[in-house]
């Protein structure tokens, strides 16, 4: 997924006021309840629309885990990971959702006036019901190296039928105009 660091937990340099509280919850399920105080417009682009988070507890998942929740003060997500997770943010009213603890790579903006560029924080993905059924909690999975991606890769295809595949590019599909009264 584009939002985690691409860099390994031992490869990193962190930021002075970094999320110690998420660390030991990388790459894993978590439930987030957090009241929304605020939403800020992004000045170039409209779909960076933010919103912060306040009075948050994190609660590792699943509950059984002697694991204790956490309360962070505030947390700010992008509207739109928090929309497709299901959920309608609403000002002064709390929200749950269920996300995966992940290390992202700060690049810019408030980040680099305060000198914090290339630094790392941790963060809460907000994530729907197809990508938790797909999610695979553990740091392994989340860093594994391009070799071992691409065996898996090569993997799945030659379980899939054909052995190599044929020299037949595109056959099948359809030529021409897709809509049926084309322009002049």
């Amino acid at each position: 997924m584009s939002h985690f660091s691409p860099v390994p937990p031992d490869g990193r340099v962190y930021a002075k006021n970094y999320r110690i509280e998420l660390e030991p919850l990388e790459a894993q399920l978590v439930e987030v309840s957090g009241r929304v105080k605020e939403f800020r417009d992004h000045p170039e682009r409209s779909d960076l629309q933010s919103l912060l988070l306040v009075n948050l507890v994190v609660t590792p998942l699943p509950r059984g885990r002697p694991k204790r929740s956490i309360k962070l003060t505030h947390l700010w997500v992008l509207t739109k990971h928090i929309r497709r997770a299901g959920v309608e943010p609403l000002r002064n009213r709390r929200i749950i959702f269920t996300g995966s603890v992940y290390a992202y790579f700060r690049l810019g903006g408030k980040s680099k006036e305060r000198g914090l560029r290339g630094s790392h924080d941790f963060s809460i993905l907000p994530m729907g019901t197809i990508e938790l059924e797909t999610f695979t909690p553990g740091l392994e999975s989340r860093y594994q190296t391009t070799d071992e991606i691409e065996v898996k890769t090569a993997d799945r295809r030659t379980k899939g039928g054909s052995e190599g595949g044929d020299d037949s590019v595109g056959e099948g599909t359809p030529c021409g105009p897709k809509h049926s009264n084309p322009r002049p």
